[in-house]
């Protein structure tokens, strides 16, 4: 356990976090129990115990919650970008990792004197009691003093799940972008690399899958919502969970504008179909396409 007893804790920065407030009153409580297990760890910031990922039994135990509602709650807070990963899974939080750099930095800076600007070595005169040497008294050799080390290495830069830079690691940027990231990264006109460096968008392809699994149409409903929030956005959002709720709403709305058709009306247009090959427009897609509204008649039961 790390010796840091207390830290910062700021109830505006909470509370206007974005990527919390869309979870649920559950995950939120677990992010604090994690915080204060990832505070007190080492690393710090990272939830780990004797250096290892702790896995979800144990943080179910310290939790007091059953393994499969931690196990969904975790799910929750990382498709919403709440925490990272390192490449050897760790769950860590951006924050007090940042903190514990700080940290460490005004630790090493203290030892020096405590300002940075003070602590490098002074070029020293090779004089005697500040007197320049002369011929009765000769100057003073030249004092040893060991140079002081700074890096030449440059800061590594990465873009950030937010799109700024210095909070990535490089996992995230070794991702493949796939057809289904480039296809929501074209709605929203931006680049689909920056969405692969958002973690949460992983979760794309089961997104899409449980929105159709609810009635959604991928080209009516998804795509066409994606293009209509992020085009009021500086940004692409950290997670497509962000548009859910409004895609759900274009699909009860699309729903709802479906006028009613008698049985009868049905049977008519599917024997029309089937005698002529003729089928309007706006009676929407045709027997056997997806999004197809009518009753399962055979094409042979409506002749």
């Amino acid at each position: 356990m790390t010796a840091t007893i207390w830290s910062k804790f700021f109830w505006s920065d909470c509370q206007a976090e974005p990527t919390l407030k869309r979870c649920s009153l559950a995950a939120r409580g677990l992010w604090l129990e994690i915080l204060c297990l990832a505070a007190q760890a080492e690393p710090a910031g990272y939830l780990v115990q004797d250096g290892k990922p702790l896995d979800v039994r144990r943080l179910a135990r310290n939790a007091a919650a059953p393994e499969d509602e931690v196990t969904t709650l975790l799910a929750e807070l990382e498709t919403e970008g709440v925490f990272s990963r390192d490449r050897r899974g760790r769950i860590y939080s951006r924050r007090l990792v940042r903190e514990a750099k700080l940290r460490a930095s005004g630790l090493k800076t203290g030892k020096q004197g405590g300002n940075p600007s003070l602590c490098r070595p002074k070029e020293i005169s090779p004089t005697l009691n500040g007197v320049q040497g002369s011929a009765s008294a000769p100057p003073v050799g030249p004092i040893s003093q060991k140079p002081y080390s700074i890096s030449q290495k440059p800061a590594a830069i990465s873009q950030g799940p937010s799109g700024r830079a210095g909070d990535v690691l490089p996992f995230f940027q070794e991702r493949t972008m796939t057809p289904l990231l480039q296809r929501a990264a074209a709605a929203m006109r931006t680049d689909a690399a920056l969405l692969a460096h958002k973690p949460a968008w992983v979760a794309l392809p089961a997104f899409v899958v449980e929105l159709v699994a609810q009635g959604c149409d991928a080209e009516r409903d998804i795509w066409p919502v994606m293009e209509r929030l992020a085009a009021r956005l500086s940004e692409p959002p950290t997670s497509p969970a962000y548009f859910r709720d409004a895609i759900l709403e274009a699909r009860a709305k699309s729903a709802a504008r479906a006028a009613w058709v008698s049985p009868e009306d049905w049977e008519s247009r599917l024997r029309t179909f089937n005698e002529q090959g003729l089928w309007a427009r706006k009676w929407g897609p045709k027997p056997g396409e997806p999004g197809y509204q009518g009753p399962e008649l055979t094409l042979a039961e409506a002749v």
